[in-house]
């Protein structure tokens, strides 16, 4: 998908030595840098801790970026690694807290999908707090998987790149994750 051109213009600037470029940039993109590292942790503080990190980690890495890459995807890598990072120093949580099964669910992954789906329950208002819930009581990866692809646009091949999991890999577990999400959200339904 490359880079926004917007994005770039900004990047150049700063690497050209305008600050003010990266202050826009950290502007443009913090919001959704501190939304996806909450959903992570669950926590303010640590998602403040993250997001904090991740500016800086972005601002010191700035001159090797990838243009072909969305900016926003390549903050959302950083932002993973500082969110597992700050969980891993703060709670002590084993590593193995952030893996996840590989093998998909037979039945899962041949099943349509019923109404109503994911992106609906996340645009729907009302359930914002239950969602919030719902997602906490999901895997690190589950929760990860559905924050990237449903409220940051992500694609499953951006995904799969940022996270360093095969496609197939990403899509059940993001099969398992919306099942599960549904099962929370709507049980009069399942």
């Amino acid at each position: 998908m490359g880079m926004n051109d917007e994005d770039g213009i900004l990047i150049k600037k700063y690497l050209k030595g305008d600050e003010d470029a990266f202050t826009q940039l950290v502007e443009k993109y913090i919001d959704a840098v501190y939304a996806f590292s909450l959903r992570l942790s669950g926590d303010p503080h640590t998602a403040e801790d993250a997001t904090q990190q991740v500016f800086i980690n972005a601002w010191k890495r700035l001159a090797s970026y990838d243009t072909n890459r969305r900016f926003l995807t390549w903050l959302l890598a950083i932002a993973h690694n500082a969110s597992v990072d700050i969980l891993r120093k703060k709670k002590g949580v084993p590593l193995s807290y952030f893996d996840s099964a590989e093998g998909g669910n037979a039945i899962l992954d041949t099943t349509k999908d019923p109404e109503p789906l994911p992106d609906e329950l996340f645009a729907r208002k009302e359930l914002g707090e239950e969602l919030g819930r719902a997602l906490a009581i999901l895997s690190f990866a589950e929760r990860e998987v559905l924050t990237l692809h449903y409220e940051e646009g992500l694609t499953f091949e951006e995904i799969s790149e940022m996270l360093g999991k095969s496609r197939n890999t990403v899509k059940s577990q993001q099969r398992r994750a919306v099942e599960k999400l549904r099962a929370l959200l709507l049980p009069s339904q399942t």
